[in-house]
């Protein structure tokens, strides 16, 4: 079905589509930032460098990364590395392995 209705897509300009983006995108992040616990810095931190690095660097993926490897390593920081799951340090130590690749000169 999505092949026949392809040419009614590419009728609209990405000009007329960027409005419409940037209002979901504002009703997604002012419904789920209030539910960030922000007295935590453990949490509050990883949630802002998280939203931050998105626009940033224009990758989702780098945004979560960074949230990833900074929730990991405010944790420690913190004492509390007990209440960090065994597969986010699996997921952050990977990022911090992706994010120091250039400076290992393996790209």
């Amino acid at each position: 079905m999505a092949l026949f209705l392809t040419p009614v897509a590419t009728m609209v300009p990405s000009q007329a589509a960027t409005p419409a983006l940037l209002a979901v995108g504002f009703l997604i992040l002012a419904g789920s930032v209030k539910e960030i616990d922000w007295a935590d810095y453990t949490i509050a931190v990883p949630a802002f460098v998280t939203m931050l690095m998105m626009p940033f660097t224009y990758s989702i993926t780098n945004g979560i990364g960074m949230g990833f490897v900074t929730f990991v390593v405010l944790r420690l920081a913190a004492g509390r590395g007990r209440e960090v799951p065994t597969a986010m340090y699996v997921v952050a130590a990977v990022f911090a392995f992706y994010y120091l690749m250039p400076a290992l000169g393996l790209t």
